[in-house]
């Protein structure tokens, strides 16, 4: 109820969102569904914003970390701290996952052997974790990118992200809608 003028978008996350809270419903027809979201598009469209709007609607606990916080020139640190982030996201599940800027962790693998390979082994064992194989299903990870032309095409590949939302800027009719939301309980004339 706090989205305003992004109609088409609220609708696909809304769909995640019932997916998530009523598994049953799905699973007894024999789906078994990621629900991983990747948000992309350009700086202050409310990415971040839908994304703690979708975790509030999930009933679940939520995790925010940057890409920037996966950087580390020591090898290994990197793929430890995505280890411990899911491990503490399974231990309170269910948990919805977002990572903010999303392109710098996960980016293009260079093709020089000596150059990111403490960045190439963080996004390995993102992928790991994204794939499921050490996951429950109460786990959704939310990416979100200003940048997703920068990103790995192994994070793009089917079955990582099961929703590839483009949120865009708002129109005049959205953008009516927003400050409608906003300035509804402000003493203001017409």
């Amino acid at each position: 109820k706090d989205i305003a003028g992004l109609k088409e978008v609220k609708e696909e996350v809304m769909e995640v969102i019932d997916a998530f809270k009523n598994r049953d419903k799905y699973e007894k027809f024999g789906i078994k569904m990621n629900l991983n979201i990747l948000l992309s598009g350009v700086p202050g469209t409310g990415k971040t914003m839908l994304a703690k709007a979708i975790a509030t609607e999930c009933g679940a606990s939520f995790y925010y970390e940057c890409g920037a916080n996966f950087c580390n020139k020591y090898v290994g640190v990197g793929a430890a701290k995505v280890r411990e982030l899911y491990q503490k996201a399974r231990d309170n599940a269910p948990s919805v996952i977002v990572i903010d800027e999303a392109e710098i962790l996960m980016g293009k693998r260079s093709s020089d052997e000596n150059s990111g390979k403490e960045a190439a082994q963080t996004l390995n064992q993102l992928l790991v974790e994204l794939d499921g194989m050490n996951t429950t299903d109460d786990v959704i990870t939310i990416a979100i990118t200003n940048r997703a032309d920068l990103m790995d095409s192994a994070v793009l590949r089917p079955g990582r992200f099961s929703r590839k939302i483009e949120v865009p800027v708002l129109d005049i009719e959205g953008r009516r809608e927003l400050i409608k939301l906003y300035a509804e309980p402000k003493p203001l004339n017409e």
